[in-house]
This record gives structure tokens, sequence and C-alpha cells, in this order.
């Protein structure tokens, strides 16, 4: 259901052809929609931004432009249906000697500035409903991890894509300071649902294939105010990690209630 829908049901009970006279109503709530889900809507430039009429999606492009580089972009090749998917790059960025590994992504929230090489990101938007899963479609592919600056990815592994949701009872969007290591947490006690897919291997095939993941929920009584979907080329990108090889398409995103 598309919005809110009301329902009136009736209690019956075992007897001589008997049924009770009472009855009562319940809503369900909202089902809102991914904006732009379908990865149609770009503003073109540097960066390149994945919205016109409403900005819900940010990338990293903020932070990568000041180096002269988009790292997620547009891609009107490989696609699932419309006219375009959205392609995130994981790569080296530099300019006159200055650079950093970004990991090409696309998140739900605010790229909100940079400090020095660093983003800092106001991740999630507005949600008050439950979805049971997210669906869309995927192509990927991963290569060698040539920059590393942890040892949970070192030098010479095979990068790691992913891509999770999660619905929380936060107060503001979850704020991230990647030069603080200030990261997003999966054990955060405001998670009310949380699902994720975790891409070790590429993809198979040249086009792209569907997926979709759960959403677990932790609490089935407290209500969301925000949701999180994250993805990302390369797993440890916050921590400047992965290879310069790896490559995430997605398209046609929704939320299945």
């Amino acid at each position: 259901v598309n919005g809110q829908a009301n329902f009136e049901y009736y209690w019956c009970y075992d007897g001589k052809d008997n049924m009770s006279a009472a009855n009562s109503t319940f809503s369900t709530p909202a089902a809102p929609q991914i904006p732009n889900g379908d990865l149609e809507e770009w503003v073109d430039g540097l960066p390149i931004l994945p919205y016109v009429t409403e900005q819900w999606w940010d990338t990293g492009n903020h932070g990568s432009a000041t180096l002269n580089v988009n790292i997620t972009n547009q891609d009107t090749n490989i696609k699932h249906s419309g006219n375009s998917s959205i392609r995130m790059q994981s790569q080296y960025v530099s300019f006159l000697g200055i650079g950093k590994f970004a990991a090409g992504n696309v998140f739900a929230g605010v790229y909100a500035g940079t400090e020095g090489t660093n983003g800092i990101l106001d991740m999630g938007r507005p949600c008050s409903s439950r979805p049971a899963k997210l669906k869309g479609y995927i192509k990927y592919q991963n290569g060698t991890v040539d920059y590393s600056s942890t040892d949970l990815m070192p030098k010479g592994s095979t990068d790691i894509g992913d891509i999770y949701v999660a619905l929380g009872d936060w107060s503001a969007p979850v704020h991230i300071t990647t030069k603080d290591q200030n990261f997003f947490s999966r054990d955060d006690e405001k998670i009310i649902g949380f699902g994720e897919m975790v891409l070790p291997e590429s993809t198979e095939g040249d086009g792209l294939i569907p997926f979709t993941i759960d959403i677990e929920y932790r609490s089935l009584t407290r209500i969301p105010t925000y949701i999180v979907l994250v993805a990302s080329a390369s797993y440890y990108g916050d921590y400047f990690t992965g290879s310069s090889s790896s490559v995430m398409w997605l398209d046609d995103l929704e939320l299945v209630y």
C-alpha cells in the first residue's frame, strides 16, 4: 500500500450462527519510496550529483571535486531500465601532489563538508515507516587492494563491496567525521532495523542482476525517525582502503513493505 490505509474487521465466535457486533479499525503507516530510486535525475558538473527535484542522495563527490574528480557518476551504458544507473568507481584521487584513496559511494543524507582531505557527513533521511526489504539491481566488479591504511584489509587482499540499510530513532542525522574515524556503527543502540549485503566477489555476467536485502528488526515497538542507506564499492573506504579497480553500479532501488 503506497500511503496510509484504513481497515475494518469483525470479531467472530463459535455459536449458533452468531457473530459479534464489535468491530475495530486500524491504520497502516505510510509506505514512502526512495526519491530518485531509479537514478534517472542528475545535476551535471563538478560535482555531479544524483538529484534534481529533491536532494535525498549525496556522494563523496563533494570531497573528490576539490581534487578535480568525480568518483561517482551517471552511467547511460550499463543500466537495468530507463536512461541511466549510478556508477561508483573507487580510486586514488590526487591534484597538485595532494591525494587520498576514495571509495566510490552513494548515501542517503548530506555531505556536510571537507576538512583537509577528510569528509564530514550527516547520514540519514527522515522516515517513520518500517520497510521489510530493500530491492534493486546491481553489478559489481572488485579488484586487488592497492591502497591500505588498516590491517583490516592489507594490500594484496581482495576488495569487498557493501550495501546496507538501517532504520533508527536518532534525534538527528548520524554525524560522521572520517578524520576522527567516527564512522557509522552497526551496533548503535539507536538502530531499530538493519540489513546488509556484503559482496566478496564480482557479480556474474555483463549486466545488472537483481538483489534483495532483508531488514531485520531489533524492536517491533519503537518508531523509526531516520533511514540510513549506504552503498560503497570498497567496504573499508572509510579507512581510505580498497582497490582502484573496484566499481559498483546500482539501479531501480525500492523499499518493500
